[in-house]
């Protein structure tokens, strides 16, 4: 049976004896015979071996031992390696460049742009600490003058010769940076019609990138851009239901809050009025304890002091699972009806929600508070195991709370 191969050949050689021009596929018309793929072979095992590229050299030698056994799995084996190496190098011609001998070298092909050289220079496994990352450095600058993207983002996922981390760290970044500049442009066009589309698009550029791509400043930076472009579009909802939880502490959320009131918004009053529209289901959103963790701390780190009674108020239609964030605020900021509020969650079904209900009463109520606390102090159910050297022990928190909490007031 003839091959389809041969089959081509000969139709195409009776078409040209006709004196037809005929084109024929140039992947079946140039493909390698078996002796120029082990020719091949042979020459990237010498240029590997020479780099000191030692894996690839390995899987080089074992394609040429396989051409050898079985032709045809040796000819699927090498197309797969090219492939990989095509990506890896870009063009396995450069292999045969030698690298760069000093930094003057180095200087010079950056200035004149050869990233080739570089890359070589960069993945040569005998070259000096200084050199490699000299020549790291300076293919790194040369493809972001350039705008090589696509041979950036190769580096930065492991499929060139950035081979050291620290080097592809770098270039993760440059990459990250690259992509964040877009975003953010494309965001500060934004009408006030598609912001909060543009953001939801846009914010794995620039706000939950990893840290070793962008840092935590950087990622801050931008979220309060997002937030300002916000706040002048009159996005309040969006802003505090899918912004303010983000982050820990100094997150993305706390920060945003600073940046928010350093530009001249009114904190309080947009979350009071944002309270109202949505007294029926007051921060039961996902996050919200995140939300309003952030909200009192800043709250309370900028001495805003002076509307106790309106949170007061507020505090008793929150639910359990958020009140603890507000009853600290309460209670660091001595706020009178904070004890009227802990009383009533003194039947909670939350641990922490009691236990923190009694320590406020304990801080800010009197005698006649105490006999509130009895029940409590004396009767509460909850206990955990705790580990004393080699001996385990129960104690009640609430139990625990509630008891310091009566001895307080009883002497006040």
């Amino acid at each position: 049976m003839v091959s389809n191969k041969r089959c081509l050949r000969f139709v195409l050689g009776v078409v040209l004896g006709a004196g037809v021009l005929v084109s024929a596929p140039a992947d079946l018309l140039a493909a390698p015979s078996d002796a120029e793929i082990k020719a091949n072979l042979n020459k990237y095992i010498a240029l590997f071996e020479k780099k000191s590229r030692r894996a690839d050299a390995f899987l080089a030698k074992r394609a040429l031992k396989q051409m050898s056994t079985d032709p045809a799995r040796g000819r699927r084996f090498y197309e797969g390696l090219k492939q990989r190496w095509d990506t890896k190098y870009g063009d396995l011609s450069t292999l045969s460049v030698d690298p760069l001998k000093s930094l003057a070298e180095i200087a010079k092909a950056k200035a004149a742009k050869q990233w080739k050289v570089l890359e070589v220079t960069c993945m040569y496994a005998d070259a000096t600490i200084a050199l490699l990352d000299a020549a790291c450095k300076a293919a790194r600058e040369v493809h972001v003058a350039l705008g090589n993207q696509k041979r950036l983002k190769a580096i930065c996922a492991g499929n060139a010769p950035f081979t050291k981390w620290r080097h592809r760290s770098r270039v993760c970044k440059a990459v990250a940076a690259s992509g964040a500049q877009g975003a953010m442009k494309a965001f500060g066009s934004a009408t006030c019609a598609t912001v909060i589309s543009v953001f939801e698009k846009n914010k794995d550029k620039t706000v939950t990138v990893s840290r070793h791509k962008m840092s935590k400043e950087q990622q801050n930076k931008n979220f309060a851009t997002f937030a300002l472009k916000m706040a002048k579009c009159k996005k309040w909802d969006y802003l505090f239901t899918n912004m303010m939880h983000w982050g820990g502490g100094s997150g993305p959320g706390r920060r945003m809050l600073d940046a928010l009131a350093k530009a001249g918004h009114n904190i309080e009053k947009q979350v009071f009025a944002y309270m109202k529209r949505h007294r029926g289901n007051l921060f039961t959103f996902k996050n919200a304890n995140y939300a309003l963790d952030h909200l009192v701390g800043y709250l309370w780190d900028n001495k805003l002091t002076g509307n106790c009674k309106t949170w007061v108020k507020w505090a008793y239609k929150l639910p359990d699972n958020v009140w603890g964030n507000m009853n600290w605020y309460l209670r660091k900021a001595r706020c009178k009806g904070a004890v009227k509020v802990a009383l009533k969650r003194l039947g909670s079904g939350i641990v922490s929600v009691r236990e923190g209900a009694c320590t406020t009463v304990g801080e800010l109520g009197g005698r006649r508070h105490a006999r509130r606390l009895r029940p409590l102090a004396k009767g509460d159910g909850y206990f955990k195991w705790v580990r004393r050297g080699y001996r385990r022990y129960r104690i009640w928190p609430v139990r625990e709370a509630c008891a310091a909490a009566i001895a307080r007031c009883k002497v006040r």
